[in-house]
């Protein structure tokens, strides 16, 4: 038997490996490096976009327990995470390079499996396991919902955190600390701001802020809004922020009022997510 696997992320990469294993022929498709998303930096397997920390590693949590019982499962993705841990105190981080690419050879050099550098934009026939996750590709991801009858099914929204060198860090006005009083001292940087940095910081991203309803900028024209600030976030593009006005209803929607004629699109995409999100023209409301 041969089973296909579509993307060789974490999940990806630890389905193909506990496949091969167990003695079964494993083709692994992975797009890059022919296509990469814009949050993909390398060409290597189990690529971390974001954070190099993989979350609790104590017994006491959930995320703890899990990671105990992946081990005891043999997981691939527990085997190179504990070979290139790096310090983060009761977390298991890694470094990220080193990871990817310990995870990338060993893919590469299992006998039973067999790598594919090429897109998938249909869903296989026979036994396949689809793991592509939030970056699955435009035609992947238009596959996957016609199979299941669906169109509008799949939703993504995150940030990928920055990263930076330490060299372009100011020790002088940073320290170091543990995180919770666990692991070393010296485990984690800390960049403090002061009262006007972070001021002209949420004035330059923060759109709103009702203390219920937050929208801020993210990057380039993405904005976000979010109820209740740490409830889902909403994404939304807009061409030019400076022509919307936003009201907030007391029922709690968000009405922005947009003065040009790309307001009818800017609707659509807004009805497709179900956004709780009104748009009105300015000249609506008698406003030049």
């Amino acid at each position: 038997m041969m089973v296909k696997v579509i993307g060789a992320g974490l999940a990806g990469s630890e389905a193909a490996w506990q496949l091969a294993q167990r003695g079964i022929a494993v083709e692994l498709y992975e797009m890059k490096p022919q296509k990469m998303s814009p949050a993909h930096h390398s060409e290597n397997f189990g690529e971390l976009v974001c954070s190099n920390s993989l979350r609790g590693d104590r017994l006491e949590n959930a995320v703890g327990l899990l990671k105990e019982e992946l081990r005891r499962c043999g997981s691939l993705i527990m085997e190179c995470a504990e070979a290139t841990r790096v310090e983060a105190g009761g977390c298991l981080a890694v470094d990220r390079f080193g990871f990817s690419a310990m995870v990338t050879e060993k893919i590469k050099n299992h006998p039973n499996i067999t790598v594919t550098a090429q897109e998938v934009t249909e869903v296989p026939e026979g036994p396949v396991i689809i793991a592509t996750g939030p970056l699955t590709s435009d035609a992947l991801s238009d596959a996957i919902g016609k199979y299941f009858g669906q169109t509008d099914y799949l939703h993504f929204f995150d940030a990928a955190a920055p990263i930076v060198t330490r060299d372009s860090i100011d020790m002088e006005s940073a320290f170091t600390a543990s995180r919770y009083e666990r692991g070393g001292e010296d485990d984690y940087i800390n960049c403090p701001m002061t009262k006007e940095q972070y001021d002209y910081e949420y004035e330059d991203h923060v759109i709103f802020d009702n203390g219920k309803i937050c929208m801020y900028k993210c990057w380039g024209n993405t904005y976000y809004v979010g109820k209740d600030v740490k409830e889902e976030l909403y994404e939304f593009y807009l061409e030019d922020i400076d022509k919307v006005r936003i009201e907030f209803s007391d029922n709690g929607d968000i009405i922005c009022h947009w003065d040009d004629d790309s307001f009818p699109s800017i609707l659509d995409i807004v009805e497709a997510e179900g956004f709780p999100i009104h748009f009105k023209l300015f000249k609506d409301y008698g406003i030049e």
